[in-house]
């Protein structure tokens, strides 16, 4: 049985910044407290249009009323998908891509260290190194894993860096030694 090696070199690019940076973004519209509000924002708007059609109309039947609230909901429901598809799929993209444009964020090469106790992150400027009890959480995605030390403060470690036999000794380490899977 060979020994893992527990560190690794890596440079991120800024096709990963904005990766990372659309999965976070794009994650709220996944959350129960949105959908929520989602659904809320859609009831208030039908109980608007059912009042303003009993003001409105005088001979207000069961049957006119009936349909029109039934257009009225299918005319809700497309717009509030409307917004959130132009919100997910141009709004979304076009902030990113600005941020990520106009960020300071360091794209030179960088080491990891990683042990049972914690982690260190080394570039040419910057030696980062913390114990795994101060980290916030971690998030295992598809090409890339994130150490959050606080609810919005990451380190960013794309997957290709590491060997098969790294990336399951780190998961393995974090997954014991961090409480918090977000």
């Amino acid at each position: 049985m060979s020994v893992i090696e527990r560190h690794t070199q890596y440079s991120l690019s800024k096709v990963d910044l904005r990766a990372v940076l659309l999965f976070l973004a794009r994650r709220k519209f996944k959350t129960k407290k949105f959908i929520i509000k989602l659904c809320l924002i859609w009831l208030a708007s039908m109980l608007a249009a059912v009042v303003s059609l009993a003001l409105l109309h005088n001979h207000f039947t069961v049957y006119n009323s009936l349909q029109i609230l039934l257009h009225a909901a299918l005319l809700y429901l497309f717009i509030i998908v409307s917004l959130i598809s132009l919100e997910l799929l141009v709004v979304i993209p076009l902030k990113m891509r600005h941020i990520v444009k106009n960020s300071n964020f360091s794209y030179e090469p960088q080491t990891i260290w990683w042990n049972e106790y914690g982690i260190a992150i080394l570039t040419a400027k910057l030696k980062r190194s913390y114990p795994l009890r101060l980290f916030y959480g971690w998030k295992d995605l598809t090409d890339y894993i994130l150490l959050y030390l606080t609810e919005h403060q990451y380190s960013i470690l794309p997957k290709r860096a590491f060997t098969d036999e790294q990336k399951q000794d780190l998961i393995s380490t974090l997954d014991k030694m961090l409480a918090r899977k977000l």
